[in-house]
């Protein structure tokens, strides 16, 4: 399991973590904001997609490949990546689509 700035990438945890993250936000905010001010910039769907796209480019990051693969065989999916691209045209955007979507397959 990968821990990303000291949450854990997954669903379950992101919406354990989410309530708890609010509550340090608008504690933190004390009295000094009006509480409709503090409700709008610290909302669930905010915390949701902060926590989901810190995960989601740290999937995609080199150093998670790297690790996850190798060097070797990271440098050789990049150029097979490449080569892909630039000889299939059709399946240019396959391969960009299968990429986009292979952090998901980690956080779920």
């Amino acid at each position: 399991m990968q821990v990303v700035n000291g949450l854990e990438c997954t669903s379950y945890a992101i919406k354990q973590d989410v309530p708890y993250q609010i509550w340090l936000a608008v504690t933190s905010s004390g009295d000094r904001l009006p509480i409709w001010l503090v409700s709008i910039f610290h909302n669930k769907l905010r915390y949701y997609l902060i926590n989901y796209l810190q995960c989601f480019t740290y999937y995609l990051s080199p150093k998670f490949i790297i690790d996850q693969l190798g060097l070797i065989e990271f440098v050789l999916l990049l150029i097979l990546a490449i080569v892909i691209i630039k000889k299939l045209s059709r399946i240019k955007w396959l391969v960009i689509l299968l990429l986009a979507i292979y952090p998901l397959v980690m956080i779920f």
